[in-house]
């Protein structure tokens, strides 16, 4: 045997056929641990058996004994041995990059097996992947925040224009961060006159309140300024996250922006954007109608309540239909939330607030739709490392939107409905442009070209064009490196897969091959790994740890909007009037108050129950299945025949 190593393996009989220069030769020596047993691996693997490490001491051959006293392995099977199954880095860089994708661990096998060309090659079986996994959120647990934290320093190591920060409670907990890449930054300054701001909760095992600045671009797609974690909805908590979004905008407030209806939100807004114009979401206020309503009312005037808010143009117009509506119907009138809600029309009510740009948004829906979108990504079980690392990767796919839109813009003409030199000037698909009596009356007094004034670049092919790039990061903020392992690794593989297939042609070809994969194998790995994106990422992390004082994880958050309402006692006596019961079905009580079922007078004396016979036999009833044998059963069934 090899010193230092024992052999385990299966019970299958088989013969194999082992490459000379593999077999161990006595007097062989080898410099290091890891070069002596990678030989005999690969010995092992074409015998067709395991190896395990005994001792690290002896690293020379000093008797090798051929034979073996157990069965070997088969070709077929020897990948399912332990020491011949490893996750490589690479793979596991793949399978984070499939997981960040949310793509399930079961199905990144599937997808391996194809790059692989088969299950026997990948490498590893699903065990070692899934163990993988485990390792790695053992490793993050504790240390959740702290690799957060790591991980943007890193990123703005990349990128300049990479902006981020975070505070800790007095306990150096982390409670809040905020972040925003060079293209959001970018964006906001084409598109920032409208901002939509908006929270949800559930994307993170700790249920911080992710809060995202969102807007639209002159595709009227959601493009996305800044985001950040909150770990409570207080009023100091989004000082801190309105002051840090204003500063890495350097102080360019927007015009507007809409969000809910949250004392919190609306204080802090007024302490950092008193010149915004604060609007509040139309669609969360119309939706609460059929809560503050008598259903009556609702049912009947609801329809028309909706098209005075949203149909009147002016706000005269707006007072006269809404004061008519009011006297007509003595209930609306004196419905006091209601009459809070015309007391803030200044803030929600179209008429009232046209007069300011909002690149059509009334609602924070927007905001609301991106989020559906990202939670296709992340879920309440990520934690904070993961929740980042699959919001970019949902980030990616959104600019890519914005990208293939600007390449229809660019390479493909619009179908236009007339001849009018006003249309090939501008085909406006959105609003921000002048009504169609406008522009009728223009081409009536034979103004045939629209005054530049009246062309928002915004909505232009253009709109971003005068906005410079960072030279040093461009717009993809440093995530070239990271996002191209999947597009060289399939290069490597479609290379190699074509020199396997020449060279197996014949067993010269074969031997000269295995030389070669070896040689350059060794080569490869002396290479510096400087440019390696997840070495640099790893020594940053250790780096850091070491010089910066542990910032513990955030804890729990119950946020506003999470669990159910709590119900007052009236409304808990309004349900069980309600309470339909499971025995009788009727109204007011449950099975177990059910008079039919309670009162036993009406059950014929000389019919056995069937439950009452299994509590017989059981000698006792408890909560399980109640199993009678087959002469029981029998005489039972008879009873009912």
């Amino acid at each position: 045997m090899f010193a230092g190593m024992e052999a385990e393996s299966e019970n299958n009989v088989f013969v194999p056929d082992v490459t000379t220069t593999r077999i161990p030769k006595v007097g062989q020596e080898f410099e290091s641990h890891e070069e002596a047993y990678n030989f005999y691996n690969q010995y092992a693997r074409e015998a067709g058996f395991s190896t395990r490490i005994a001792n690290r001491n002896l690293w020379v051959v000093n008797k090798f004994v051929a034979e073996h006293n157990h069965a070997l392995c088969t070709p077929s099977r020897v990948h399912l041995l332990r020491s011949h199954r490893c996750v490589t880095a690479t793979k596991k860089a793949l399978a984070q990059q499939f997981s960040e994708a949310n793509i399930p661990t079961c199905q990144q096998l599937r997808l391996m097996e194809i790059d692989a060309g088969g299950a026997a090659s990948i490498g590893y079986v699903e065990r070692d992947l899934r163990n993988h996994e485990r390792d790695i959120r053992e490793q993050l647990k504790g240390h959740d925040a702290e690799t957060l934290i790591e991980f943007f320093s890193f990123e703005k190591e990349k990128s300049p224009n990479f902006y981020f920060n975070y505070e800790t409670d007095s306990e150096n907990t982390f409670v809040r961060c905020f972040w925003a890449d060079s293209e959001s930054r970018r964006s906001y300054k084409c598109f920032g006159e409208a901002v939509v701001f908006d929270t949800t909760y559930n994307t993170n095992k700790y249920s911080m309140i992710f809060a995202p600045f969102v807007g639209v671009n002159h595709h009227g797609q959601t493009v996305l300024f800044g985001c950040g974690l909150l770990s409570n909805e207080s009023t100091e908590s989004f000082v801190w996250l309105l002051s840090n979004f204003l500063d890495v905008m350097s102080g360019q407030a927007p015009n507007i922006i809409i969000t809910d209806q949250d004392a919190a939100i609306a204080k802090s807004i007024s302490m950092v954007l008193p010149l915004t114009f604060h609007r509040y979401c139309m669609w969360h206020i119309l939706n609460k109608f059929s809560e503050k309503m008598n259903v009556m009312v609702h049912n009947e005037e609801y329809h028309m309540l909706v098209n005075i808010i949203k149909n009147s143009e002016s706000p005269d117009e707006f007072e006269a239909r809404w004061s008519a509506i009011m006297e007509s119907t003595t209930d609306l009138g004196c419905n006091e939330w209601l009459c809070s809600m015309y007391d803030l029309r200044f803030r929600w009510v179209p008429a009232y607030v046209k007069h300011i740009f909002s690149a059509g948004m009334s609602s924070s829906q927007r905001s609301e739709s991106g989020h559906s979108f990202f939670k296709r990504y992340v879920n309440r079980k990520n934690s904070l490392m993961d929740f980042v690392t699959r919001f970019n990767m949902a980030l990616r796919h959104q600019r890519h939107e914005e990208l293939v839109a600007n390449h229809v813009d660019i390479s493909e003409q619009p179908r236009l409905t007339s001849k009018f030199q006003m249309e090939h000037q501008m085909t406006f698909e959105f609003e921000g442009y002048p009504c169609r009596h406008m522009i009728s009356y223009f081409k009536k007094k034979q103004v045939l070209l629209l005054p530049e004034k009246y062309i928002l670049r915004r909505w232009t092919k253009n709109a971003k064009v005068h906005v410079c790039e960072d030279p040093s990061t461009g717009i993809s903020d440093g995530g070239g490196s990271s996002t191209s392992l999947m597009s060289r690794h399939g290069m490597l593989a479609h290379k190699s897969s074509l020199l396997v297939d020449d060279a197996a042609l014949t067993d010269a070809r074969t031997t000269f091959l295995i030389g070669e994969f070896e040689s350059l194998h060794v080569r490869i790995k002396e290479i510096d790994d400087g440019g390696n994106v997840a070495v640099a990422f790893n020594r940053s992390r250790s780096k850091s740890r070491d010089e910066s004082q542990a910032v513990h994880d955030p804890c729990l958050v119950r946020a506003k909007g999470c669990g159910k309402r709590l119900k007052s006692s009236k409304e808990k006596s309004l349900s069980k009037n309600t309470r339909q019961c499971g025995g009788c079905g009727q109204h007011g009580h449950d099975k177990r108050t059910c008079p039919k079922l309670v009162d036993r007078s009406n059950i014929d004396p000389y019919q056995p129950d069937l439950n009452d016979y299994a509590c017989t036999q059981d000698g006792g009833r408890d909560e399980g299945t109640f199993m009678l044998d087959a002469s029981s059963q029998c005489e039972v069934n008879n009873w009912f025949q």
